[in-house]
C-alpha cells in the first residue's frame, strides 16, 4: 500500500452521471489484483473529511515504467460531486492497493459474473487479468443489471473482449425486463460454473449468494460498505462473520471480496 499526489489523466463522463476516472500511479500498482480498491482525498477541494474508497476498474501502463490505474465512479453525493469537477494534470490524493480481491483456483474453467451498476467495476479488471493468463473469454459470462439502461456500464467494453453478456433492468428499458439474478439462476441449473464473483447492491449480493447456496456453487461477493481509514483501524466497515459468530469481518482488510457464505445477509 503507498499513499501519493496522483495525477488525472483523465475524467470522462462515460453516461449520465457515470465516469472513467484515470490516476498516474506507483509500479506496485501493477501488482495489484482484481476486486482491490484505492481511498482517494480532495483536501481543499471538497469538505469531506474521510477519505472514500473505489474498485479499481484497470490497471495499464500508460508508456515504459509509467503506470496508472482506472475507477469508475457514478454520482450520488458530494465528493462524487466533486469528483466530477477534477480535470487532466490536477492532483488527487491517492491510497492503495487496498483489500483481498477475488481468488479464482487455477482448476476453475467456468466463472460467471454479476455486476449489478456501478459494481461492474472491479469486472473489467478481473476479465482483462484472466485473458492476460491465457484463459478463454468463451468461459465467462457477465450478467449485467441496473435500474435503467443508463445502469447498465461497460457492456461494450466485455463484449470487445468477446465475453457473452446478459443484459437485464428493473423497468425494461434496455435487455430483459427482470433483475439479473432470473437469468443467471436458469444459467446456473443448465450449466453450472465452477465459481461465481459478484459485485453490486447488497440485496442483490444475498440474492446471488442464494443461489450459489442452493446450487452448491463456490461464490465471491465484493462488498459494498462505507470503509473511513481503508486499513482496519477505524472499525466502520465491521460487519458480522457467519464463520465464527464471536467475530467481525472487516470489509477493508477481510475483504472487500469475500466468500459468500462469510456475510450474515
Amino acid at each position: 500500500m503507498i499513499l501519493e499526489q496522483a495525477m488525472v489523466l483523465w475524467n470522462l463522463e462515460i453516461k449520465s452521471k457515470s465516469y472513467k476516472l484515470a490516476l498516474s500511479c506507483d509500479a506496485v500498482y501493477r501488482h495489484a489484483r482484481p476486486g482491490q480498491f484505492v481511498t482517494l482525498h480532495l483536501a481543499d477541494r471538497c469538505n469531506v473529511l474521510l477519505r472514500r474508497p473505489f474498485s479499481i476498474h484497470r490497471v495499464f501502463e500508460v508508456k515504459p515504467d509509467q503506470w496508472a490505474i482506472e475507477i469508475l465512479y457514478k454520482v450520488v453525493g458530494p465528493f462524487t460531486r466533486a469528483l466530477t469537477l477534477i480535470s487532466e494534470g490536477q492532483p488527487v490524493s491517492l491510497m492503495g492497493p487496498l483489500g483481498n480481491g477475488f481468488h479464482v483456483p487455477p482448476e476453475a474453467t467456468t466463472v460467471y459474473l454479476a455486476a449489478g451498476g456501478v459494481g461492474v467495476a472491479p469486472m473489467r479488471f478481473f476479465m482483462e487479468d484472466w485473458l492476460a493468463r491465457g484463459r478463454e473469454a468463451m468461459d465467462v459470462v457477465l450478467f449485467l443489471g441496473g435500474r435503467t439502461r443508463e445502469d447498465i456500464l461497460c457492456e461494450a467494453d466485455f463484449r470487445k473482449m468477446d465475453v457473452e453478456v446478459v443484459v437485464t433492468t428493473d423497468d425494461g428499458s434496455y435487455g430483459d425486463q427482470c433483475l439479473l439474478t432470473t437469468p443467471l439462476e436458469a444459467r446456473v441449473q443448465r450449466t453450472p460454473p465452477d465459481i461465481m464473483l459478484a459485485c453490486g447492491p447488497k440485496g442483490m449480493l444475498a440474492c446471488v449468494a442464494g443461489i450459489a447456496s442452493r446450487y452448491s456453487i463456490s461464490c465471491q461477493v465484493s462488498l459494498e460498505t462505507m470503509m473511513a481509514c481503508g486499513m482496519g483501524v477505524c472499525l466502520g466497515c465491521a460487519l458480522p462473520d457467519a464463520s465464527t459468530p464471536t467475530k467481525m469481518l472487516h470489509a477493508c482488510m477481510d475483504g472487500p471480496v469475500v466468500d459468500a457464505g462469510r456475510v450474515v445477509w
